[in-house]
């Protein structure tokens, strides 16, 4: 193909033997990394061992500059991290057409199951992590809006599956900023006698991806926001006062949103913890009046059944100090979740500071859901590699997002984030991004950064 002829022609002039560097994302972090051993007891638990970081040894130029088959360059070229992707397609527009070609496309639906990239975004920039180089790359903030702004500006809701829901006015749109392919989704249904819902007046609980076999559809779960009699939301409500929460769904597949069973005040807190599987989506619940997580309760996206809520027998984990911000997730078909715990050995006893993060998995679970299981502890820190650059991180607003082999884990009230690499059983604390001027400065919460997982898909649209 003309545009990999070129490609190969600029390589071989351009080549640097001391510039190449080998992929560590997919063959580990780095080579000293490799040589990590967990410690496993006799429960199969490991220790998350550090990586020490250090450059790989350079591609062979000479390998490089005779050629590569054309399936194999487009193969490669589908591998590259996006701040990576959108430089090349400043090139010229020879390679900027390039991402059009049936041959890429082809190898990116091939590899469309690689790791997600982190995104951090502020008003007026947005960074990219890339874990190959261990560093932050700037990417243009225009890259997340459509070019169509006809409407009015965008802002970003939720990421899965290679797309990106957007915020316009009192819309929601999927968009796929690759190849800035848009859609806007049909105004949702009434949840209230005599009022449409606005986007405001509602909690979109998230989007999750659906496999069907031959493509990957997207759910969109939302719920009505509810207040008690003062009218005042948050902790303070008085479940026995409220009728159930109402939710809809919305299908890509038949473009529609349908209404669902009402939601139980019993399930209020779990919804905000939820992981896909086939298509029932399961979330943490809670009791009425203790915050503390209790069971799962699994939510039928397709089923119009009376009993599309329910609760299953599988207690969370059981452990001396509350569980903080567990997230549900999916990794390779297995049910996960991922949890801070706390210490109070601190002054400040409301937000005290964590010094571990454990991970379990779903044992004796069939997918569709059918039957119980039990938590059992996969992984988890040493705590004592934690106290050098992380202990004056606290609990407070601590978050964790999921995606392919990496857990990304960190408190917005701190500047620190950190990322486990379930694959290799590894952790590494990621550089300062830009902005933070040292550990005791600004936080993720004061520079009001937004954080999301990205999938680049050039194949996909909309």
């Amino acid at each position: 193909m003309w545009w990999i002829a070129m490609m190969r022609r600029r390589s071989k002039r351009r080549i640097n033997q001391n510039e190449w560097h080998q992929n560590s994302e997919r063959n580990g972090p780095s080579a000293s990394a490799t040589e990590f051993r967990c410690e496993q007891a006799d429960s199969e638990l490991k220790i998350l061992q550090r990586e020490v970081w250090s450059e790989a040894s350079p591609l062979d130029a000479v390998v490089w500059s005779r050629g590569l088959p054309d399936d194999v360059y487009c193969t490669i070229l589908a591998h590259l991290p996006l701040s990576s992707f959108l430089r090349l397609r400043t090139v010229c527009k020879s390679w900027n057409s390039m991402t059009k070609d049936k041959s890429f496309l082809e190898a990116c639906s091939r590899i469309s199951s690689q790791n997600p990239s982190l995104l951090l975004m502020d008003n007026d920039n947005c960074w990219t992590y890339e874990p190959a180089v261990n560093d932050w790359k700037s990417i243009p903030l225009s890259f997340f809006k459509p070019h169509d702004d006809s409407h009015g500006p965008a802002y970003v809701v939720s990421s899965a599956g290679g797309k990106i829901l957007l915020l316009r006015r009192c819309r929601l749109l999927l968009y796929n900023p690759l190849n800035d392919s848009l859609k806007l989704l049909p105004p949702m249904l009434d949840m209230e006698p005599r009022e449409l819902p606005a986007v405001f007046d509602i909690h979109i609980i998230g989007m999750f991806v659906t496999e069907d076999g031959t493509s990957d559809a997207i759910n969109i779960l939302v719920m009505n926001k509810r207040t008690n009699e003062e009218g005042i939301e948050g902790d303070f409500v008085d479940y026995d006062s409220f009728e159930p929460f109402v939710s809809q769904v919305y299908d890509s597949r038949t473009e529609s949103w349908k209404m669902k069973v009402d939601f139980k005040p019993l399930f209020k807190w779990s919804i905000s913890s939820a992981a896909m599987s086939n298509t029932k989506l399961l979330c943490v619940t809670t009791c009425k009046r203790n915050p503390q997580p209790s069971h799962l309760a699994i939510y039928s996206v397709v089923s119009d059944t009376a009993d599309a809520w329910r609760r299953e027998n599988i207690a969370m984990p059981h452990e001396r100090l509350p569980l903080v911000s567990p997230h549900l997730f999916t990794h390779r078909g297995t049910l996960m979740l991922v949890a801070a715990l706390p210490t109070y050995e601190s002054r400040n006893e409301r937000f005290p500071v964590w010094n571990n993060v454990i991970i379990w998995k779903l044992s004796r679970y069939s997918t569709p859901v059918e039957t119980d299981g039990h938590w059992e502890r996969l992984m988890e820190f040493e705590p004592k590699d934690l106290n050098d650059e992380l202990w004056n991180t606290t609990t407070e607003s601590f978050f964790f997002l999921t995606g392919g082999d990496y857990i990304y884990f960190g408190s917005r009230s701190g500047s620190s984030v950190g990322m486990i690499n379930l694959r290799s059983h590894t952790w590494r604390l990621l550089p300062s991004f830009p902005g933070i001027t040292s550990h005791f400065g600004n936080s993720i919460l004061n520079m009001n950064l937004q954080t999301f997982l990205f999938q680049p898909r050039f194949d996909l649209v909309l």
